[in-house]
């Protein structure tokens, strides 16, 4: 294959970062349910909460604690400054520090930046999102790493604009469909799909089925070397 560019997403793509988010929910539907309220409908109402306060303020930790929180406020039977309390306490769960990458993700991009073009590019809080990748130790992987509050179609075309890339040979490699495949596809690049264990369901989306050779689907980070 010849050189590629591929942008690469960061969360739940190159680290581990859904399941924290999956044990500070679990904790918060286990403080609000009780009969009458399950866990399941919790957890529905802190999804749809949480996808509002995304799409407006972005996603970022304290994002997350605000939907907890608004949602806290719609469902208990009675707000106090105790369970206000326990619903701040669920940042214990979201900590950076030290991202927990996914398995063959640094021997992989070792091997494909010496015959592809890589860059990163993930949505969130600017410095939240730079403490990661600094973190992480991937940097020196990439030409280029790009924060930015969303990712929709736009942001992809100008990446490829501001960084001379060949749309016909760039590929996003990402584990959302809503937020890594759709929009690149909707911006006429290639794509490929490497989902996480257990998605969580804002971060996916329905889209139409792109043409042949549009759409690679992995099951696995590493088996991005038999392709690339």
């Amino acid at each position: 294959m010849s050189r590629q560019h591929l942008i690469f997403d960061a969360d739940d793509t190159l680290w581990r970062s859904g399941h924290k988010f999956g044990a500070a929910s679990a904790e918060f539907c286990e403080l609000l349910s009780r009969p009458g309220l399950s866990v399941e409908r919790v957890q529905e109402v802190l999804d749809q909460v949480a996808k509002l306060t995304y799409d407006t303020h972005g996603t970022t930790t304290r994002n997350y604690l605000r939907g907890a929180e608004i949602t806290y406020r719609l469902l208990a039977e009675e707000v106090t400054p105790d369970g206000i309390a326990r619903v701040e306490a669920l940042s214990a769960h979201l900590s950076w520090a030290e991202p927990e990458l996914i398995d063959g993700v640094f021997q992989t991009l070792r091997q494909l930046r010496d015959r592809h073009d890589l860059l990163l590019l993930t949505r969130g809080d600017d410095e939240e999102q730079q403490a990661k990748i600094d973190a992480s130790g991937l940097i020196s992987h990439f030409r280029a790493t790009i924060v930015v509050p969303d990712k929709d179609a736009r942001v992809y075309t100008d990446v490829v604009y501001r960084y001379g890339l060949d749309p016909e040979l760039t590929w996003m490699i990402g584990n959302s469909t809503r937020y890594d495949i759709a929009p690149a596809l909707e911006a006429g690049l290639r794509a490929v799909h490497i989902p996480e264990e257990n998605p969580w369901g804002p971060e996916q989306g329905r889209f139409p089925e792109p043409e042949d050779g549009m759409l690679l689907r992995l099951s696995t980070f590493p088996d991005l070397l038999h392709h690339f």
